[in-house]
């Protein structure tokens, strides 16, 4: 399924840039099992950063593909403590999205 999606949006961009096998994907996909809360924090916490990590942006919030602007609103900070954030922290969180996407 990956080979397909990140072929499929390869051939778009080389289109549209006008290029013809330009890279668009880094090498080698893998999943990754998220087991427990911590787990859950820092891989948020590592997606939100990506844009910041790559000169994208200067604050994570200012991208405008990223979730971090909604936690920065919703949470105060783009970012997720991971120093003693467990099971239950998730789920309040989790109750927390759901009721803001619920009431939008």
């Amino acid at each position: 399924l990956m080979n397909y999606v990140n072929g499929a949006s390869s051939r778009a961009v080389n289109d549209v840039v006008k290029k013809k096998y330009a890279h668009v994907w880094q090498g080698g996909f893998h999943d990754v099992v998220i087991r427990t809360a911590q787990e859950f924090a820092v891989t948020v916490n590592y997606i939100h950063n990506n844009p910041v990590a790559w000169k994208l942006v200067e604050n994570p919030e200012e991208y405008v593909y990223s979730s971090s602007g909604f936690y920065l609103r919703h949470f105060g900070s783009p970012y997720l403590v991971t120093q003693g954030f467990d099971d239950f922290g998730l789920m309040g969180i989790l109750d927390s999205v759901r009721t803001v996407l619920e009431s939008s």
